[in-house]
C-alpha cells in the first residue's frame, strides 16, 4: 500500500524530493522542505520589493510587468531544487511540505 498522505493519498519520493496532492494544482506537485522554503520564500519578498520599487521609480501599473519576469530569480530556483518549470511565482509559495 506504501506511505500515504494525511488525506489518504500516496505520497511519492523523488529522491529527497517528496510529491503530495495539491488541491489548488489538482495534481501531484513537488513540495518544498522548510529549508527550501525559506530560500524561496526570501526570493519571493525581494522579487515583491524590487517590483514596488521599480513601479514606484516609473510609474506603471502592476499589469505592465509580468510575474515570469519579475518573480524570475524565484521561479529559476523551484526548478533547479524540484526539476519542475513552474510560470505562477503564488503557487510556488503554497507548495510546502508543512502546509
Amino acid at each position: 500500500m506504501g506511505i500515504r498522505n494525511k488525506c489518504g493519498g500516496p505520497i511519492y519520493d523523488c529522491g529527497e524530493m517528496q510529491w503530495l496532492w495539491c488541491w489548488r494544482c489538482k495534481s501531484e506537485m513537488p513540495m518544498l522542505d522548510e529549508a527550501e522554503y525559506s530560500e524561496v520564500h526570501r526570493l519571493y519578498g525581494e522579487g515583491m520589493r524590487a517590483t514596488k520599487e521599480y513601479r514606484q521609480k516609473w510609474g506603471l501599473p502592476l499589469s505592465g510587468i509580468e510575474p515570469t519576469i519579475r518573480m524570475k530569480p524565484l521561479l529559476d530556483r523551484y526548478e533547479q531544487i524540484t526539476g519542475m518549470r513552474e510560470t505562477n511565482p503564488n503557487a510556488v509559495m503554497h507548495h510546502r511540505l508543512s502546509l
